[in-house]
């Protein structure tokens, strides 16, 4: 069964108002209470907000991706492989950043589509002797 896409609605001024009034009537069943402010609410579309400038620079940002492409006893960490949780205090311990929360230190990695707990990666490849 193929499937039809919504049409938009259209509202007037009065019908709003009139689906308000059903919405705060005490007598009205809740299923159509309901559905009415589904209609209204429908028109309140939050507007996309804007990221805030990134406080950290892209020095750093790439010192992460860096350290994140090290194995992790490299830097003196005995893991086998690298979280956000530990990718975060190894950029606190080696003074890259003052703080930066895992959460984020994930979002980045997610962002440049790096997973370095499922396969090695490199920076700069590694020179081939021919």
């Amino acid at each position: 069964m193929p499937r039809v896409a919504p049409t938009p609605l259209q509202l007037a001024e009065p019908e709003r108002e009139q689906l308000q009034q059903v919405i705060k009537r005490h007598s009205t069943p809740q299923q159509i209470a309901i559905r009415a402010s589904i209609i209204v609410l429908e028109r309140l579309v939050d507007a996309p907000r804007p990221r805030g400038p990134s406080s950290f620079s892209l020095e750093q940002i790439v010192q992460l991706f860096a350290i994140a492409c090290e194995p992790p006893p490299t830097c003196g960490r005995p893991i086998s492989h690298w979280t956000s949780r530990e990718l975060a205090d190894e950029m606190m311990k080696q003074g890259i950043v003052e703080s930066i929360s895992p959460r984020y230190v994930g979002r980045l990695m997610n962002e440049a589509d790096l997973k370095p707990h499922q396969s090695q990666y490199w920076l700069n490849p590694p020179q081939l002797s021919i």
